[in-house]
C-alpha cells in the first residue's frame, strides 16, 4: 500500500514552533547519545522548504506571456508591464482609461443606466469600459429633467391647474398636478429613459 504524500502549509509562526521543536528533539537525542543524522539530514531539508515557501518573492514574470506580477499581501496582482528578455515594453500593454471623476446622477440617469444593464449591456459595456458612462448619464438626466419640467409647464397650462385652482379647490389642484406628473413622467421615460 502507498502513502500519499500530504503538502502542509505552516504560518511563519508555525514554522518556527516546528523548527524549535526539530532542534530540541535533536538536543535530546545528542544528551542520550543516540545518533542525530537522521534528524539533521531532514530538519535542514524541511527548514530550507519551509523557508522558501514563506519568503515569496515580490515581483514574478509569467513566462508565458512576459506580464509582470507584484506580490500585495498574499497574491499577485499584474503590475501592467510586459518585459521580454528582460526589457520592458509598455507599448504591448492595452490602454487603461483613467476612471473619470464621480459626478452625482439624478433619478433620470439612474432609471437610463439600469435600462441599459438589463437591454443594452453591449452599449453599457462600451460606455463602462471607455469610461464615458458617468458623463452620459449626467447628460441623459439633465436633459431628461429639462423635458420633464417642460413638459410639466405645458400640461399645466393647457389642463388649467392655476394658483388660483389651488386656492379655490385643493383637492381637483391636487388631483389634476398628480395627473400631469404622471403623464409628464410617463412621456420622458417612453422618449429618452427607455428609448
Amino acid at each position: 500500500m502507498r502513502k500519499k504524500k500530504v503538502e502542509m502549509k505552516f504560518t511563519d509562526i508555525e514554522c518556527n514552533l516546528l523548527i524549535n521543536g526539530i532542534f530540541e528533539w535533536r538536543n535530546m537525542l545528542l544528551e542520550q547519545g543516540l545518533p542525530t543524522e537522521d534528524v539533521d539530514t531532514r530538519s535542514s531539508s524541511k527548514s530550507s522548504t519551509m523557508r522558501r515557501e514563506n519568503e515569496m518573492e515580490r515581483f514574478i514574470i509569467d513566462e508565458r506571456n512576459g506580464w509582470e506580477y507584484e506580490l500585495k499581501g498574499e497574491q499577485y496582482y499584474p503590475t501592467g508591464r510586459v518585459i521580454k528578455n528582460g526589457d520592458m515594453t509598455p507599448d504591448i500593454v492595452p490602454e487603461y482609461n483613467e476612471p473619470e471623476k464621480e459626478i452625482p446622477i439624478g433619478i433620470w440617469g439612474k432609471r437610463h443606466s439600469v435600462f441599459l444593464k438589463k437591454h443594452q449591456r453591449r452599449v453599457y459595456n462600451e460606455l463602462f469600459c471607455s469610461g464615458k458612462l458617468n458623463a452620459y448619464l449626467t447628460q441623459i438626466d439633465c436633459d431628461a429633467q429639462e423635458m420633464f419640467d417642460l413638459l410639466i409647464r405645458q400640461l399645466t397650462e393647457q389642463e388649467g391647474a392655476t394658483e388660483q385652482l389651488k386656492a379655490k379647490d385643493q383637492m381637483v389642484w391636487v388631483q389634476k398636478m398628480n395627473s400631469i406628473q404622471t403623464r409628464a413622467t410617463e412621456i420622458v421615460n417612453n422618449e429618452l429613459i427607455f428609448a
